[in-house]
């Protein structure tokens, strides 16, 4: 049995860690900069950038590192190895290609549940279109992108 494992928020992940990194590097220049100039107040500056670096680690942990595994069997989704979702193939209604926190996604309809929403990538629409039942494949052909 192939698994096709992807993280499931790729976009928003990078975008995250990017805003994150230029956060955390303006303050530490400001850090640099109080102490070139011989004063201790640079130390509230990397006591603040360290404090939000682990506030935004904490607040963005469920989104970072949620792993989706697409089979034969439907789609997975976990964190840390511990499955949070499992949906099966027939469960699935309907798939739809919209825009989720400002970037491409595919919504994936399912029946009693709220959707689920993936990245829209090539190597995501191959997999669902690989493993999918033959109404999903005929709908994720369907999609541009």
């Amino acid at each position: 049995m192939q698994r096709n494992r992807f993280l499931k928020n790729l976009y928003q992940t990078i975008s995250y860690a990017l805003v994150i990194f230029i956060f955390v590097f303006i303050l530490i220049m400001g850090f640099l900069d109080f102490l070139s100039h011989g004063s201790n107040k640079g130390w509230i500056l990397l006591l603040i950038a360290l404090i939000l670096l682990v506030l935004f680690f904490i607040i963005g942990f469920y989104w970072v590192f949620q792993i989706v595994e697409i089979d034969e069997n439907g789609i997975k989704t976990k964190i840390l190895n511990k499955t949070i979702r499992n949906i099966s193939w027939d469960s699935i209604t309907e798939i739809k290609y919209a825009s989720v926190m400002r970037n491409p996604a595919y919504v994936l309809k399912i029946k009693n549940e709220r959707n689920l929403n993936l990245d829209s990538r090539k190597q995501i629409k191959r997999a669902i279109a690989y493993y999918g039942n033959d109404n999903i494949k005929n709908e994720i052909k369907k999609l541009t992108k």
